[in-house]
């Protein structure tokens, strides 16, 4: 396993500070999503899980090209809800094709959840990325932290872009020991 930690350059702005030193992919995949996921996991999950998903990533991708100065091609984006197990729910993320290294083909938002009656504890939070790699491989990443902390664990190689091959990757990094 692979790990470094990531510095970037900023520019401030309303929701936080972007990356101004990556293209709008690479800062969506590697600094929007995983900031989203992990520094508020309770709201991330509500607009994920809801019938609007699609809509409310969209809105985020062409809002961050206009904060980042740049005109963003419209991306309608699929989200696929899927249980892990008891308590475990994963939102697979399709999107944009990749273009250049580091680009992202799917992104992963997993949750361990609790579930009362009327709520839900996020009792886990993590977020992963298969992204392309010299040589056209594909890698399978996990980023922790956010903002100026965070952490990007590069796992190693998958075979294929399958969202199954994916999947059961996360599977094996987060099924309980």
């Amino acid at each position: 396993m692979y790990s470094n930690t990531i510095n970037h350059d900023y520019k401030e702005g309303n929701m936080f500070a972007i990356p101004t030193n990556k293209t709008a992919r690479s800062t969506f995949t590697h600094y929007l999503l995983p900031t989203l996921v992990l520094l508020n996991p309770k709201k991330f999950h509500a607009d994920i899980s809801g019938s609007s998903a699609e809509e409310y990533l969209r809105q985020i991708w062409l809002g961050l090209g206009k904060q980042m100065g740049l005109r963003t091609f419209d991306h309608h984006f699929l989200v696929t809800n899927l249980s892990l197990g008891q308590n475990q729910e994963l939102y697979l993320i399709h999107l944009p094709q990749p273009v250049e290294v580091t680009d992202a083909f799917y992104s992963a938002a997993y949750f361990r959840v609790k579930k009362g009656l009327f709520s839900l504890t996020i009792e886990e939070q993590r977020y992963f990325t298969l992204e392309l790699s010299t040589g056209g491989e594909w890698k399978f990443c996990e980023w922790q932290g956010y903002h100026n902390s965070s952490r990007h664990l590069n796992y190693g190689d998958l075979p294929d872009i399958q969202a199954a091959t994916f999947i059961s990757a996360i599977q094996a990094k987060t099924t309980p020991q």
